[in-house]
């Protein structure tokens, strides 16, 4: 295996590298791609949940663990805001901290054509995946699913959903919690 920059380049038997190189003898081991953890949560603060972890000490302990790269999901951002708003929050958050790569789930809070109109965009520059909450403060109705879930399909990305009962919580989910 050649990796030049940290990029695997070359798999085979018979590398001829072109550079100086250091060779590691994998003999009688086995070798792994790093890890893809895609459920990530940093730098979030949802009011009665804060992350412990921020892009640095959240993916330092990944790298430990043999994941060299994460998918975060990014928290809410203010009411109105725009799609692209909570990735440039985000974005800012890991610039210069993360240390392995990193990608993120759109978060859909609400809809409108801005919205809309942003996903395809959204998708050009790579953001592959966005999550719909049916839950919390910021649900969707179905209609506003519905648009969504066009949308998210026309550009080709892929959509994720949370739906909770959240009608048992808090009293029933203490009262379900010892049962398993």
């Amino acid at each position: 295996m050649l990796i030049e920059s940290g990029i695997v380049r070359q798999l085979g038997t018979n590398i001829s590298p072109q550079l100086p190189y250091e060779e590691i003898d994998a003999t009688g081991c086995y070798v792994f791609p790093g890890g893809v953890d895609v459920h990530t949560h940093f730098n979030i603060d949802v009011g009665i949940a804060r992350s412990c972890d921020d892009f640095f000490t959240g993916t330092r302990a990944a790298a430990c663990g043999g994941t060299t790269t994460i998918i975060d999901h990014m928290g809410f951002g203010p009411n109105g805001c725009r799609l692209r708003h909570q990735l440039e929050v985000y974005r800012g958050y890991a610039a210069h901290k993360a240390v392995i790569d990193y990608s993120f789930h759109g978060v859909i809070q609400h809809i409108n054509h801005a919205i809309l109109d942003e996903i395809p965009m959204m998708v050009e520059e790579g953001l592959s995946s966005f999550k719909l909450y049916l839950t919390y403060q910021y649900k969707l109705n179905d209609d506003e699913v519905l648009q969504a879930l066009r949308r998210l399909h026309e550009s080709g990305a892929l959509t994720t959903c949370t739906r909770k009962m959240m009608q048992l919580s808090p009293a029933s989910g203490r009262s379900l919690s010892p049962q398993g």
